[in-house]
């Protein structure tokens, strides 16, 4: 875990193209043998970080602990997790490896891969959190999709020196996402 920290530092701090298996294993205090041995080069590495990232965003969620609340609950739950997420140093070091691979086919593709499986994932949870809408699981995706990219865009926005309008804003997302839900278990 320790390595795996030190890639998220050094990527969120230098970038992915800057940084180094060297570096990597000098944050961790490790010797490069050590990090090789773990990650057989920085393509593991990669494969690693971004797999972390999508752990944290997805997997603190647990439908069944949530299903009693309201719907209402459940969105603020998931915009408080999503936001907290986004605005880590991991997804931090995720958006520096997606800018460093994007030229590259073959990474791209892994990473493309990587976030098929991820997208299955998430959108299982989306219907576990919210059972009573779950007769659309495509729309019910769809929602995801935008709710996710609505807080990637406040946390991008706030990260490249913007106006945090979030507090301000939060409530209006939540009644908006809220109404669709609602649509979507009227249908």
């Amino acid at each position: 875990m320790a390595l795996l920290a030190a890639a998220i530092d050094v990527f969120s701090d230098v970038g992915f193209a800057a940084g180094t298996t060297k570096m990597i294993a000098e944050k961790a205090k490790v010797t490069r043998g050590a990090l090789q041995y773990h990650f057989s080069s920085k393509e593991d590495m990669i494969v690693a970080v971004v797999d972390h990232a999508m752990n944290q965003i997805n997997f603190r969620f647990n439908g069944e602990e949530h299903v009693h609340k309201s719907i209402g609950e459940r969105l603020e739950f998931i915009l408080a997790n999503y936001r907290e997420a986004f605005s880590s140093p991991t997804f931090l070091a995720v958006i520096q490896i997606y800018l460093g691979v994007r030229k590259d086919p073959h990474l791209s593709h892994i990473i493309s891969r990587q976030h098929a499986l991820s997208r299955k994932a998430i959108n299982k949870t989306w219907v576990d959190l919210f059972p009573e809408a779950a007769n659309d699981p495509e729309k019910l995706s769809t929602l995801r999709r935008i709710t996710m990219g609505i807080i990637r865009g406040y946390v991008v926005g706030e990260a490249l020196g913007g106006s945090n309008f979030w507090p301000q804003d939060e409530i209006a997302v939540r009644a908006i996402l809220q109404e669709q839900i609602n649509k979507l278990i009227a249908s």
